[in-house]
């Protein structure tokens, strides 16, 4: 009789003590749940702020100076349904700087971007490539940019190419020093130099200057 009672008392302990882990963890999924919920409602909060915020100054301010807030926007919230109505107000706004520009000279001094397109937000991948992706086009007797500077000499049959320095820059473009051995404007063979740059993303060569 006494075991009994005493499996029955074991029984009744255990079982209380799985109810309250069973109600300790609907407690615990409970609160996770609101503490979710919470989250989303302050993100959507965040959110409307800042799209109000947009709102006012594209409206209200003279120079329409929304830029770096609708850029905010766009990296924090890129699945907001609001996205559209931003990058109408981005679109359409200008800096100060420019509506200055624009009062002295009559025309916009800056290209603008869509939001989408901006190149600082969503950068191509090409501007961060390695310059040995295209060491074909700027190294080397036969290279193109050797190419471009020998057309460029007044007695291009002179041309002699030595090496070609390079360094490789974040912006999009690798910053170019040939050195070569071509007749002066004396009509000697002298060592010069070629300055140029290489634009990754368009695959063109700019700012080409030739210095003894």
């Amino acid at each position: 009789m006494a075991c009994s009672c005493l499996v029955g008392c074991v029984e009744k302990k255990s079982k209380g003590i799985s109810e309250y882990e069973n109600t300790e963890d609907n407690i615990s999924l409970k609160s996770e749940s609101i503490a979710n919920k919470e989250q989303t409602i302050n993100d959507n909060s965040d959110e409307l702020r800042l799209f109000n915020v947009i709102k006012r100054d594209f409206k209200d301010n003279q120079f329409l100076d929304v830029q770096s807030r609708a850029e905010d926007f766009y990296k924090k919230y890129k699945l907001s349904d609001k996205l559209d109505s931003v990058e109408h107000m981005y679109e359409k706004s200008m800096d100060k700087l420019e509506a200055q520009e624009m009062k002295e000279y009559g025309s916009l001094a800056f290209t603008r971007y869509k939001l989408h397109e901006n190149p600082i937000l969503n950068p191509n991948p090409k501007m961060s490539a390695p310059a040995d992706q295209f060491l074909n086009r700027f190294t080397g007797r036969g290279s193109d940019f050797a190419k471009l500077v020998k057309n460029q000499l007044q007695e291009p049959d002179g041309f002699e190419y030595i090496e070609t320095k390079y360094m490789n820059k974040n912006s999009g473009y690798i910053a170019l020093v040939m050195r070569f051995k071509a007749k002066n404007g004396l009509g000697l063979v002298v060592e010069r130099e070629a300055l140029g740059k290489f634009d990754k993303i368009t695959e063109t060569f700019t700012d080409i200057k030739i210095r003894d």
